[in-house]
């Protein structure tokens, strides 16, 4: 009853100008309610808060008055295709309008020290600090005196987000007996732009901007690489598989004030698996696979856990062996 209501039509395109060139494009809207759980109620958890350089608690409190989240999407693309070759390209957009977001408790904190809000600061007493003022606890503290701070669900900054898909594939038959396909799959994110960020009261918390190929620590969103791509070679027939792949993400950087010099560019980050299936026993599969054969560690990053577990993983290098066996079949 409190998620609102919306009409969202959906208008999609397909056109095959020839036997291998075919268009495609969308344009949609979208409707999200806030869940029950960011209506009411309060959640504490612990959390690193970077002014202050310590863990503290974070109390998060649910808001009825929360309007439903709204978005505009757009695609366009084309596929292109042979016997051999398969390629396709597409153009994405969001425009996220109200978008349900928990306020930042890092921001929160970096607004009140900027502002001057502690017992004596040049900004006590200006409407802002009035807010800010009641966010932290004990009231008046200094950043590093923080014990708590107060949090919640709002409708944050207007979110606006694009980039392109592509895959590519080619296939080259009679290779030892079987085919060999070679091919790259992956993203370009072009632009992940939002508005200030605000707090529920109207305090600008923070700037907004294009958060693309940053760590953006300390904001409502997680790491976005530019890039993030995997390349293949693969060979089989009916009795043996075999493939490779490798898997990349570009490097961003992390522009946080307290970030040492030497964590500031975060690298690039590749790793390969192999994967080898075998069929030639009856009603029997048998699969080997490595994940990060070179065993690559992740870039070094300015956070709790030293690496980025959105984009890179923690795992070294891992060994997975597969025995699948069917009864009843010839």
């Amino acid at each position: 009853d409190d998620g609102g209501s919306s009409f969202d039509p959906k208008v999609a395109l397909r056109w095959d100008a020839t036997d291998m060139l075919t268009f495609r494009a969308s344009a949609s809207t979208t409707f999200r309610g806030p869940p029950s759980s960011a209506l009411s109620g309060t959640a504490t958890a612990l959390g690193f808060i970077t002014p202050a350089l310590a863990f503290k608690a974070v109390d998060t409190t649910g808001n009825p008055d929360l309007e439903p989240e709204e978005a505009t999407a757009l695609n366009f693309g084309a596929i292109f295709q042979t016997d051999n070759f398969y390629g396709s390209i597409d153009y994405w957009s969001f425009d996220f309008s109200d978008p349900l977001q928990l306020e930042s408790a890092n921001q929160i904190v970096a607004a009140y020290g900027a502002a001057g809000c502690e017992d004596g600061g040049a900004g006590v007493g200006t409407s802002d600090c009035d807010v800010l003022r009641t966010r932290l606890t004990p009231e008046g503290t200094t950043i590093g005196g923080v014990q708590r701070i107060s949090r919640f669900v709002i409708n944050g900054a207007d979110i606006k987000t694009s980039g392109i898909d592509y895959v590519a594939s080619y296939a080259f038959d009679d290779v030892i007996g079987g085919t060999v396909d070679v091919g790259v799959e992956g993203t370009y994110n072009l632009e992940y732009d939002s508005d200030d960020f605000v707090s529920l009261e109207g305090v600008t918390l923070a700037s907004g901007g294009d958060f693309i190929g940053k760590s953006n620590e300390g904001t409502p969103f997680t790491p976005l690489p530019e890039f993030k791509n995997n390349f293949f070679v693969r060979w089989g027939n009916e009795q043996h598989r075999l493939g490779y792949t490798g898997r990349w993400v570009s490097g961003y950087d992390d522009e946080a004030s307290d970030t040492p010099a030497a964590l500031r560019k975060i690298d690039d980050h590749l790793t390969h698996d192999i994967t080898y299936v075998n069929n030639t026993i009856d009603n029997l599969t048998v699969s080997l696979s490595v994940f990060n054969v070179t065993d690559e560690d992740p870039p070094q990053v300015a956070n709790d856990l030293n690496f980025d577990p959105y984009n890179h993983s923690g795992f070294g290098r891992m060994i997975k062996l597969g025995l699948v066996y069917t009864f009843g079949q010839n």
